[in-house]
């Protein structure tokens, strides 16, 4: 069996909402039309690679890429902008920190390495959300290593 249900289960229930105690809304999925401000989704989860240890424990390592997005809403016209870019950034600070700082080495027993891997900042341009205010999107790539 795969760690991944282990390491999604532990990202949503646990890790994110300590790094993001209040404010923003944590969840598995697209957000739809949630309201909050902030939100932090997990999109997917990726095992690229899984190797039997030979032994009489027949582990696993698994090398796993999970996908968040860490969205900021944020109410204006193009001033807004930048509000909304400046708060993305922070959420993605409060993540690297996180991950760098105390509670990944052992994420749900499971994990052995956690590193944010890469991220990538986007603009909604949608003329409907555009007329009520202005969204940076940051998409992230968590890089994972787990033994199962």
């Amino acid at each position: 069996m795969t760690a991944a249900p282990l390491v999604d289960a532990y990202l949503v229930d646990v890790l994110l909402p300590e790094i993001y105690p209040t404010g923003v809304t944590i969840l598995r999925g697209a957000p739809g039309t949630t309201t909050t401000a902030d939100v932090v989704s997990l999109r997917s989860t990726t095992v690229d690679d899984v190797q039997v240890q030979m032994g009489p424990q027949r582990r696993h390592d698994e090398t796993m890429t999970v996908t968040l997005l860490l969205s900021c809403f944020r109410a204006g016209d193009y001033r807004a902008q930048r509000a909304a870019d400046e708060a993305a950034w922070a959420m993605l600070t409060l993540l690297r920190d996180g991950l760098r700082f105390d509670r990944t080495p052992n994420m749900a027993g499971a994990v052995r390495h956690a590193v944010v891997a890469s991220y990538s900042l986007d603009r909604d341009d949608t003329p409907e959300v555009l007329a009520k205010g202005r969204v940076a999107v940051i998409t992230v790539t968590l890089a994972i290593k787990a033994r199962n």
